[in-house]
């Protein structure tokens, strides 16, 4: 809108504020969740996976899902996104798409200083829309084998104590007459597996 046309009708009256709010969606309709484009990991949460993740950008509440992968649900709550699924999913796709409301198709027509018409019309939903790619936490089994050269080669009964990368305690177990212990359903990525580390307790032989 010209400067002519502007302070000579908009300017100065309640239209002006909207006249301003008009202005400012038109230029943040294009704007896009901090996040787009990202791959996520969603952790292991007892029987589910899930994971909440924060847009940044402050524009996710005008955006709604519109297609998840079968088995997860994706929920928006001003500028979280909460993610859960069911079932594993490897490299799953969300969409997320903004439309504005479509316009009437009636034009609506002025008439400003020169005596010029102006006109209005209907426009289109301008879908603005992003993806991000979600995958499941994968899980496996975790084998301890005891061996040793000591105690008659008995191997029951040997304690290990097992904590993942960040030091936390994953769980306490006990070897029996085979010396094989298997702890199921474990984060089985290959940057953790790497560091897991088995200590024994005190009191018992060295591995």
């Amino acid at each position: 809108m010209d400067a002519v046309y502007f302070n000579g009708y908009i300017k100065g009256t309640p239209a002006e504020t909207a006249y301003h709010k008009i202005i400012a969606n038109i230029s943040s309709h294009q704007n896009r969740a901090s996040f787009l484009g990202q791959t996520y990991t969603l952790p292991r949460a007892g029987a589910t996976y899930s994971r909440t993740i924060t847009d940044t950008s402050g524009v996710l509440s005008g955006y709604q899902v519109v297609s998840a992968p079968s088995g997860v649900t994706a929920s928006i709550s001003g500028g979280n996104l909460t993610v859960m699924a069911t079932s594993a999913v490897t490299n799953g796709k969300i969409t997320f798409k903004r439309t504005m409301p479509a316009m009437s198709s009636q034009g609506i027509f002025a008439l400003d200083a020169t005596a010029d018409q102006r006109c209005v019309v209907g426009v289109g939903d301008d879908p603005v829309t992003f993806d991000i790619t979600i995958n499941t936490e994968s899980l496996g089994n975790l084998s301890i084998i005891k061996t040793t050269q000591h105690n008659s080669g008995l191997v029951d009964g040997f304690t290990f104590e097992v904590r993942n990368s960040g030091g936390t305690l994953v769980g306490t177990y006990t070897t029996t007459r085979s010396g094989v212990i298997t702890i199921q359903k474990y984060n089985a990525s290959p940057a953790l597996y790497s560091r897991w580390m088995l200590l024994l307790t005190s009191g018992v032989l060295s591995v």
